[in-house]
C-alpha cells in the first residue's frame, strides 16, 4: 500500500498559476468590454452629431489598442517578455492607423517610426541586461541611465529636428531639459550603483 503524503508542492504552485490565470482572464473580459462600450459610444456620439465619423477615430483606436496591449493576460503565466512583445507588436500599427486619421503633415515616417524603433531597441536591451544582472540595484540603476541618458536626449532630439522642418522652433528649452535630464539621471544612476555595491560587498563579508 502507498502511503498518502498530502499535498505536493508542485500541485500547490499549478493550483495558484490556474486561479491566477483565471483572474486575468476575467480582468481581460472587463477590460474587453469596457473598451467596446467606450468604442460604441464615441461612434454614436459622432454619428449623431456630426453625420459620420471624425473625432471618435480616435477613441475607437485607442480602445483597439488597449485591448490589444492586454492581450497578455489571456496567458497561462504572466511574463514580462510577453508583455514587452505585445508592446512591440502593437505599437507601431497603432502609430500608423493614427497617422492616417490625424490631419496635416504625416509624421509616421519622419517621426514615430524612428523614435518607436530606438526606444523598441533600448527597451529590449534593458529587458535582457536585467535577466544578466542579479543585483536589483544595479538593474535600477542601468534603467535609469538608459532612460535619461540615452532614451530622452535621443527622443528629444528627433522630435526637434522634426518639427524645425516645418516652423521656427527655440531649441534652447530642448537643450536644457537634455542637459538637465543627462545630469539628474546620471547622479541617480551612479548613487544607485553604490548603494547596490555596498549591499553587495556587505553580503560577501557575512558568508
Amino acid at each position: 500500500m502507498i502511503a498518502d503524503n498530502g499535498v505536493r508542492p508542485t500541485d500547490v504552485i499549478k493550483t495558484k498559476e490556474g486561479g491566477g490565470a483565471k483572474w486575468r482572464r476575467l480582468a481581460y473580459m472587463a477590460i474587453f468590454v469596457l473598451c467596446l462600450i467606450g468604442m460604441g459610444v464615441s461612434m454614436i456620439v459622432n454619428l449623431a452629431v456630426s453625420g459620420g465619423l471624425s473625432w471618435a477615430l480616435y477613441p475607437i483606436l485607442a480602445n483597439a489598442y488597449t485591448i490589444a496591449l492586454f492581450l497578455p493576460l489571456l496567458a497561462k503565466r504572466n511574463s514580462v517578455a510577453l508583455w514587452l512583445a505585445t508592446l512591440s507588436v502593437f505599437t507601431l500599427p497603432y502609430l500608423f492607423l493614427l497617422d492616417i486619421v490625424t490631419p496635416g503633415y504625416s509624421w509616421f515616417m519622419g517621426l514615430a517610426l524612428p523614435i518607436f524603433a530606438f526606444c523598441a531597441a533600448a527597451v529590449w536591451v534593458c529587458f535582457f541586461v536585467s535577466k544578466l544582472l542579479k543585483n536589483k540595484w544595479f538593474i535600477a540603476a542601468f534603467v535609469v541611465f538608459v532612460s535619461g541618458v540615452v532614451i530622452n536626449p535621443a527622443t528629444n532630439l528627433m522630435v526637434l529636428g522634426f518639427t524645425s522642418q516645418f516652423a521656427p522652433v527655440w531649441a534652447m528649452p530642448t537643450y536644457i531639459g537634455i542637459i538637465s535630464s543627462i545630469v539628474a539621471c546620471t547622479i541617480i544612476s551612479v548613487t544607485l550603483f553604490a548603494v547596490g555595491r555596498r549591499r553587495q560587498n556587505n553580503t560577501n563579508n557575512l558568508l
